[in-house]
């Protein structure tokens, strides 16, 4: 089976979560595209910086200089951590945004789907 790119599996998670929002006009759908799209940037990178670091682990050693060194938190560790706050501060928005642009019942039923979406991607 071929390998998708990183541009494919982003375009993917976007048709998955724009499902999400199919019942949002036009006008409002393109108020929280930017979060949509960058939420599904980072769902995918997320999910590469999972596998990398379940391959290589959560620690690097290093040397600085003859006499120093030791073990400190991997990069992909670093910027997994970040990313996953800025996700989780993503997808409160496209929530609050929810709240704001849709019907109370829209809202819900969105919202719902939105949560399913949030899990499934928690899975991975």
């Amino acid at each position: 089976m071929p390998i998708k790119t990183k541009e494919k599996r982003i375009e993917e998670q976007k048709k998955v979560l724009l499902g999400v929002f199919q019942s949002m006009d036009a006008d409002r759908l393109k108020a929280i595209q930017p979060l949509i799209d960058n939420v599904c940037f980072m769902s995918v990178i997320l999910e590469d910086l999972s596998k990398e670091i379940l391959e290589k682990g959560v620690t690097d050693k290093y040397q600085n200089g003859a006499n120093q060194y030791g073990i400190k938190k991997s990069a992909e560790v670093e910027t997994y951590n970040v990313m996953v706050k800025n996700f989780s501060t993503l997808m409160k928005q496209i929530i609050d945004a929810l709240a704001t642009l849709l019907p109370n019942d829209t809202a819900e039923k969105v919202g719902e789907k939105l949560a399913a979406f949030n899990r499934e991607i928690e899975r991975r």
